[in-house]
């Protein structure tokens, strides 16, 4: 997985403070990100540090390589705080240009202030063949996630 974020890398993602991208050739070492011989598998995208909110838009996601590999039929994405979560975004991610934007699920809002120990998370499900079977595919997340030492003023009385 790919970490970008805006502020460090000196880049441009509009709304967006952060962008996680998860694909083959985009692990360790050029390896893919999906590599369980299951259905599903959990990533940590970040811990944000105590205080830090995650503000509107919140999330959106887009497909950058449309998924192939064995019998591959379907490819989803959830993005939330504890693996498996659908409190960001819930969506079908298998075809090329396909798109999650948040709030979609039920319940879904915002903002999200973190405490320091729950980490932002991502899961993808398959339909028809393993995360390991992937032979090309490649998910962005985008994300706006604000340090709380950026969203303070501090005034003296």
């Amino acid at each position: 997985m790919k970490t970008y974020n805006a502020r460090g890398n000196n880049l441009h993602l509009g709304l967006f403070r952060y962008l996680f991208i998860l694909g083959v050739g985009r692990g360790a070492a050029g390896a893919s990100d999906f590599t369980d011989a299951d259905t599903q598998q959990d990533y940590t995208l970040l811990t944000p540090a105590a205080g830090d909110v995650v503000t509107y838009p919140l999330a959106q996601a887009y497909t950058k390589i449309g998924f192939a590999g064995g019998a591959l039929t379907a490819v989803t994405l959830d993005v939330g705080f504890t693996a498996g979560s659908e409190f960001l975004l819930n969506g079908a991610m298998f075809a090329r240009n396909a798109a999650a934007v948040s709030p979609l699920v039920s319940g879904a809002g915002g903002p999200k202030f973190f405490d320091g120990a729950t980490a932002l998370t991502a899961r993808i499900d398959t339909t028809g063949a393993n995360l390991s079977a992937i032979t090309a595919g490649e998910i962005w997340i985008y994300l706006n996630l604000i340090p709380i030492s950026e969203a303070l003023i501090l005034v003296d009385a």
